[in-house]
């Protein structure tokens, strides 16, 4: 090889590392800097005449331990490779994953005279496949978490109707109606912490209308003002030119409500609670930094605190469950959970920015819906259940819970109805037979032991056309095909459910052509 030739494959050489993506580092034997390529720069925010003479030690994050650092010195000092990953500072503080390879340089008498760094910055991939084990985790807890709710509301439902019969039979006066009472009321509180549960596993019912979040925001003022505090104030800064998203109004502000007192509770000396609104469209680079983001338009609402922050260790785990920073007894450890299921059932998603002693803010994103569908559609007016007889209408019940259906049974034939209980399909379809379609109505849990309550439902209305139908279910998942249930109009029942309730609906059914 000629000298020429020689030259030219230095210059080569040295070009491919200025030009190489990685970051490239030759130290001494002594590990001091003696040459940086560009994409070391670009990573770490250190131009080279800072960095030449010194130790890498600049740079730890203090999330790697001493003994870490004695395996990596004790392997290359051996004359072999280390292959590793570091979790890194930048000049400007922020932290940075790299895949690093340290390979030491021998001379002819295999003496080690200097070792060769290069690192690839996998931040993202790692902050990707984080997101992607979290995203799992939520939706295995969901799972049981969805079925514990459904098994403690059919128990839950049988408490609640058995105690709403006992204090019916019991004068104000009577010792034993304050001990009912405790039951009844603890009942009560079962039933909202599993229905905390079951929009955490986002198998809850849902009512979508289009809807204004502004109007949902501004109608919740007064209610969130009095939770707070008179140390705290309350902004809004709400966009006027705000798209509709198709949401349900009753769980925007349940969710409202769990942020608001979320945020008051980190706020014990006082501050400033913010609530802001804003139209936000995402890109695919937005989309590649976490995994549950679409590409598209949407509606962000933000609730911000001035309070203690969250470390940062603890943000993957605060929509969890039963995950609570807070004193015994002070939360359920459900609010944040109930807002993650919220949002995720409306297709959206929810994110929280925090820094300790700096506050908390807390971003719901729903979809906005296009041009031409921006109509707000009026919000359903509430009927109070009331206590209503009926005249002798014949009522098919299939539940398959012994005592949810013996607590029905006394509760309908009490208040004027006939009434034939089944435990399942198949004696459902006996009793059908037995009364040769002469039913006004079926009532029908969703989930059977012998199959699904819509596919019975309707198998019997194709043999007795306008019979009315309620269906009910201690949450609606894929079996449940609550889809059909909407869109044949079949009215709902959530259990627990008062029994003043129950009989509302049955009016209404029977009264409506």
């Amino acid at each position: 090889m000629t000298g020429d030739d020689a030259d030219k494959r230095l210059q080569l050489q040295s070009a491919a590392l200025q030009a190489a993506a990685n970051s490239i580092v030759i130290t001494d034997c002594a590990g001091r800097i003696i040459w940086a390529n560009p994409a070391f720069s670009r990573l770490t925010g250190y131009p080279p005449e800072e960095v030449l003479g010194q130790n890498p030690r600049f740079l730890k994050s203090g999330r790697q331990d001493i003994a870490f650092y004695q395996r990596m010195w004790q392997t290359i000092l051996a004359g072999d490779v280390w292959h590793g990953e570091l979790i890194n500072q930048r000049k400007n503080q922020s932290l940075y994953t790299g895949e690093m390879t340290i390979t030491p340089v021998l001379n002819a008498a295999g003496e080690i005279t200097h070792f060769v760094a290069i690192q690839e910055d996998i931040t993202e991939r790692r902050n990707l496949q984080q997101q992607l084990l979290q995203a799992q985790k939520m939706e295995s807890i969901g799972r049981l978490a969805a079925g514990v709710a459904h098994d403690f509301n059919n128990l839950l439902q049988g408490i609640l109707g058995f105690s709403d019969l006992l204090l019916k039979q019991l004068d104000e006066q009577d010792s034993r109606r304050q001990d009912v009472e405790e039951i009844h009321q603890a009942a009560q509180q079962g039933a909202q912490l599993t229905r905390q549960l079951l929009a955490f596993s986002r198998k809850q019912r849902m009512e979508l209308q289009v809807l204004d979040i502004n109007a949902v925001v501004n109608g919740a003022g007064k209610m969130l003002q009095q939770l707070l505090r008179e140390n705290i104030a309350l902004d809004y800064q709400l966009a006027p030119d705000l798209a509709r998203s198709r949401a349900d109004p009753q769980q925007i502000e349940q969710l409202l409500l769990n942020l608001t007192i979320n945020g008051r509770d980190a706020m014990e000396r006082g501050g400033r609670l913010t609530i802001t609104t804003f139209n936000v469209t995402l890109d695919d680079r937005d989309a590649a930094r976490w995994t549950d983001i679409r590409p598209g338009r949407y509606v962000c609402l933000a609730v911000s605190d001035t309070g203690t922050g969250i470390a940062r260790e603890l943000l993957p785990q605060i929509f969890e469950p039963f995950f609570n920073t807070k004193e015994r007894g002070k939360s359920t450890g459900l609010g944040l959970a109930t807002v993650y299921g919220i949002a995720r059932q409306m297709e959206g998603w929810v994110h929280a920015y925090s820094q300790p002693g700096l506050g908390s803010t807390f971003k719901v994103y729903l979809p906005a819906l296009v041009s031409g569908a921006d109509s707000a559609e009026p919000r359903p007016q509430v009927v109070k259940p009331q206590d209503v007889r009926g005249h002798g209408e014949r009522l098919l019940l299939v539940e398959d819970e012994a005592g949810v259906r013996e607590l029905v049974v006394r509760v309908l034939r009490k208040h004027g109805y006939q009434v034939f209980a089944a435990a399942n399909g198949a004696e459902a379809r006996r009793l059908f037979e037995r009364q040769q379609g002469g039913l006004d109505l079926i009532l029908s849990d969703m989930v059977l032991p012998d199959g699904n309550g819509v596919d019975l439902v309707q198998e019997i209305l194709a043999r007795q056309p306008g019979l009315r139908v309620i269906m009910t279910s201690g949450y609606a998942d894929e079996r449940s095909r609550w889809n059909v249930i909407r869109e044949r109009g079949y009215r709902f029942l959530q259990k627990p459910y008062p029994v003043g309730e129950l009989l509302r609906l049955l009016h209404e059914a029977l009264s409506t052509p």
